[in-house]
């Protein structure tokens, strides 16, 4: 059966709670991991031992490493965890090894530590393989010969690396002189992970020079030609050899650095962790980790530095170094946190840093018992720049105002761009709410200068909202959410205004939630209803069309105004399923009373701006007109002033195809939104409605009276029938007859009716 070394790994934060394992450490412990996660790392692994503690209570032997690492700016310990689950006797190899060859084999890891043994060492050295078990290979290595094994066995991992020459290792007596290959074997991670050493008896005296002088030539090769910085150190932690590699890097002479302290090299942020570093190696530790040197110009290098002792007959003699440059990889290391945690178009923190770095400050406020605050803004209108100038103009506005807003803030305030128009300021350390008022209005003022893009002047405001810890929550999560609702509500109050978080915000916004959920529903419930409400002739008093306004019963909620739930329909893209059932319930109200032998009258319905966007309004009435096999003219298409002008294109296109197929044409709303008729003629509309408010001034202001009459007097040059909306009294009906108004709707007739009250009170047969 053959032998299997199988690999276990688990994470220690610095508290010494493992707080990661694999399945393999579970397998080997018989332990859930459950049992394993969050619990004391003495639970887990007995380091007197090298064992892992069984579920029974017994020890495992296993091989480890141990490294330190860094997750998200916090350190840990990785534990990697190997063992044999079968005996090596049974692996086809050892046979091959015990049959077929003389030369003693050994097998080590990183630590040196030897984990087999081949059967010739019994042969040679006169002792049993397993006294070699888990000792360091160095142990057994003649005190002169240890410096050279020692640095070759580094190289051989560093730098996978392949050497052979003859050195002494200690028999049962004395040491014999061997000649040992030492073979690097790959892992998983491409990376060397064991190394093989096979050792030949070589029957050389111990004092054999001329060995001794090509050892030493060998080492004096490897340390003068070697491409990384190799030094050593007295126990002083000066410099008593250095090579050129390291000379030429760093500038200085062989004299300059010669009896110089190695610390003088090390940039003052590391440099108490070097000096610790040299007294554990002091002490026999072997010592890996990342620091910063020193040119002679003063220039930083990055390296990866190694650090360990020189025995000389178990004597601690010195410190060998080996240092790598890593500069390229480090500012490799810099680009990639850049783009992860930077804005490309802005170069502002992007939302990543920013849900890391609000995440620190909440830790340190909330230790020190402090407050912050934060600061939620976008550009009002910035859809418009985009659709007016193109992209690559609201880019451009996006970086100016980045680049204006971050040189008004003061040093305690930090600017990051979320996502499209929108940016976020964190306040650290705030006393009162005015100093939060105070960096909104230095905003607000930041966005009363134009902004110079493609050769325009551009006009823009902002809305703002605030949120503060921990008045407003203790959650970072919800300090975003109330923020951000802040600066919606600001939007609602008209924009270019900031406003403070409170719980009514967050109150209405979860209303209009599970409104939106019941919106959803409404249709495939049957809770929509038509109401009419009749246009008279002004003249006549004969009702000569109507309109068609939805009304929403809600089960839960009762009747539901218009006004709340259409604003939620178009933010949520359901005003086109709801558009469309208005259309097609208006054509089926209008077949079913033509079926009962009703005179009817044109009905008129709404079609909603976000309608227009998706040009298949159209379509949806002339399928619906055939559907009901009803003559177009019975359809009166209204559009309110507003959309006509923003969408003129858009709606231009239906209303020109909609009046080839015959449909009646009405601008609704007149004199909410631009108040120009110079723009009508444009429209292939019909029909002119004016808004409410010009019918509620018309009997106290007699300008609003003369506005009125000269609108009437060009709708009528341009042939338009012009309707009074909102006529409540008798005295406005006998003014607008007075001043040539064609058409009346309004309360003073009635309101809006449902269907069968309208059809038993309008219609005869």
């Amino acid at each position: 059966m053959e032998k299997r070394y199988h690999t276990g790994t688990f994470l220690v934060n610095k508290d010494s709670v493992v707080v990661s394992v694999n399945p393999y450490i579970c397998h080997l412990t018989n332990k859930l991991e459950s049992d394993i996660m969050l619990q004391p790392f003495e639970k887990l692994f007995c380091s007197d031992e090298d064992s892992l503690l069984h579920a029974t209570g017994k020890h495992i032997p296993v091989f480890f490493e141990k490294s330190r690492i860094i997750i998200a700016e916090e350190e840990f310990l990785l534990y990697i965890v190997w063992n044999e689950d079968l005996e090596i006797e049974n692996h086809p190899i050892y046979r091959t090894i015990t049959d077929h060859t003389n030369d003693m084999i050994s097998i080590i890891d990183s630590s040196t530590r030897i984990f087999f043994s081949s059967p010739s060492h019994q042969t040679y050295l006169d002792q049993s393989p397993s006294l070699f078990d888990k000792k360091s290979f160095l142990d057994f290595i003649h005190e002169d010969d240890y410096p050279v094994i020692a640095h070759i066995i580094n190289g051989v991992f560093e730098k996978n690396e392949k050497h052979t020459l003859n050195f002494r290792i200690k028999g049962s007596g004395d040491y014999i002189v061997v000649k040992g290959s030492f073979n690097p074997v790959i892992g998983k991670n491409n990376e060397v992970q064991y190394v093989v050493i096979v050792m030949r008896d070589i029957h050389i005296q111990n004092k054999d020079v001329e060995n001794v002088v090509e050892r030493e030539q060998r080492f004096k090769s490897l340390f003068d030609q070697n491409p990384d910085f190799v030094f050593s150190l007295d126990l002083d932690f000066c410099f008593t050899d250095i090579n050129d590699a390291m000379l030429d890097a760093t500038g200085f002479t062989r004299n300059e650095i010669m009896d110089r302290p190695f610390s003088t090299l090390i940039t003052p942020d590391y440099f108490s962790k070097t000096v610790v570093s040299l007294l554990e190696v002091k002490n026999g530790i072997r010592k890996t980790y990342d620091t910063v040197m020193i040119k002679k110009q003063g220039n930083p290098i990055f390296v990866s530095l190694s650090l360990f002792p020189i025995f000389v007959h178990n004597k601690l003699v010195g410190i060998h170094g080996i240092a790598k440059d890593i500069s390229k990889k480090k500012e490799y290391e810099k680009r990639i946190y850049q783009l992860a945690y930077t804005d490309t178009l802005t170069n502002l923190p992007n939302r990543a840093k920013f849900q890391k770095e609000i995440i620190n400050i909440y830790r340190k406020v909330k230790e020190e018992n402090k407050k912050f605050a934060l600061l939620f803004f976008d550009i009002d209108n910035f859809k418009d720049v985009n659709d007016s100038l193109g992209h690559f103009a609201g880019d451009t506005l996006l970086k100016s105002t980045a680049t204006r807003i971050k040189s008004l803030l003061p040093n305690h305030c930090h600017l990051f761009r979320m996502s499209g128009d929108e940016f976020t300021v964190i306040i650290e350390k705030f006393h009162r709410k005015n100093e939060l008022t105070e960096i909104a209005k230095i905003i607000l003022e930041g966005f009363k200068m134009t902004f110079e893009v493609e050769e325009h002047e551009i006009l823009i405001s902002s809305s703002i909202g605030i949120a503060t810890y921990p008045e407003d929550t203790n959650n970072t999560d919800d300090l975003v959410r109330y923020a951000d609702s802040a600066m919606y509500f600001s939007k609602k109050r008209g924009k270019n205004f900031y406003s403070f978080f409170n719980e009514t915000m967050i109150k209405k916004q979860s209303e209009q939630f599970h409104l939106n959920g019941s919106l959803r529903k409404a249709i495939d419930n049957d809770e929509f209803r038509l109401h009419y409400q009749p246009i008279i002739d002004a003249h006549t008093g004969t009702v000569t069309s109507a309109e068609a306004l939805i009304r929403w019963y809600s089960p839960e909620q009762g009747i539901i105004s218009p006004g709340i739930f259409i604003p939620l329909a178009e933010v949520s893209g359901f005003i086109h399923s709801l558009g469309t059932w208005v259309i097609q319930e208006a054509c089926r109200q209008l077949k079913e009373w033509i079926s009962k032998g009703y005179q009817v009258v044109p009905i008129s319905i709404n079609v909603s701006g976000k309608q227009f966007d998706r040009q298949d309004v159209y379509r949806t009435i002339q399928r619906n007109l055939k559907k009901f096999g009803l003559d177009p003219k019975l359809l009166i298409i209204e559009v309110t002033e507003t959309v006509a002008m923003k969408k003129k294109q858009n709606v231009l296109n239906v209303l020109d195809k909609l009046k080839t197929l015959g449909c009646g044409l009405a601008i609704d709303d007149f004199g909410s939104g631009y108040s120009s008729l110079s723009y009508l003629k444009d429209f292939p509309v019909n029909r002119l409605k004016m808004d409410k408010s010009f019918t509620d001034s018309i009997l106290t202001d007699d300008k609003m009276k003369q506005v009125v009459q000269i609108i009437i007097d060009l709708g009528h040059v341009l042939d338009l029938e012009v309707i009074a909306e909102g006529v409540e009294t008798e005295d406005e009906l006998k003014i607008l007859k007075s001043i040539g108004t064609d058409g009346i709707q309004g309360f003073f007739f009635s309101k809006p009716l449902p269907s069968e009250e309208f059809e038993t009170t309008y219609f005869k047969k």
